[in-house]
């Protein structure tokens, strides 16, 4: 008798983005990074697992008024519940002031009519985590 393997963790990273291998070496740029939080998501997503994507949206990035960046590239898709909770949860960052940004190529957040009426904002979405924690950082440098 065999006991079936446990599923992988919804959660795969949290993190900043000063850690990450294509973070910046120059003081200013890394500073910014550290500014920015990453997470990141594998799997299908139900309502208890929208809830661990959240909890760790809010566990990171070192100040509350940073950016996020969620990273939904290994996300295989989400039911109603988890998709209600996550736009919830993103229109709540928004009202406390952090900037976030998804990396959503498979559009698992739905269409952008959807979630910008779920939000209240147009969230950038992004190919690559990459470009997605460098729209993060340059929106926390503000204008030069």
């Amino acid at each position: 008798m065999r006991n079936p393997a446990l599923p992988g963790s919804t959660v795969t990273l949290v993190t900043t983005a000063d850690v990450l291998p294509s973070a910046p070496s120059g003081r200013r740029e890394r500073a910014l990074h550290e500014r920015v939080g990453v997470v990141a998501a594998q799997g299908a997503l139900d309502f208890t697992a929208a809830e661990r994507v959240l909890y760790a949206l809010d566990e990171s990035g070192p100040e509350r008024a940073g950016a996020v960046v969620l990273d939904l590239r290994e996300v295989t898709g989400a039911d109603s519940l988890a998709l209600e909770l996550l736009h919830a949860g993103l229109s709540r960052l928004a009202r406390e002031g952090r900037r976030a940004a998804v990396v959503d190529p498979g559009d698992r957040l739905g269409p952008p009519d959807l979630v910008r009426e779920r939000t209240g904002q147009d969230l950038p979405r992004f190919a690559s985590r990459e470009e997605a924690v460098e729209h993060g950082a340059r929106a926390l440098a503000g204008p030069d």
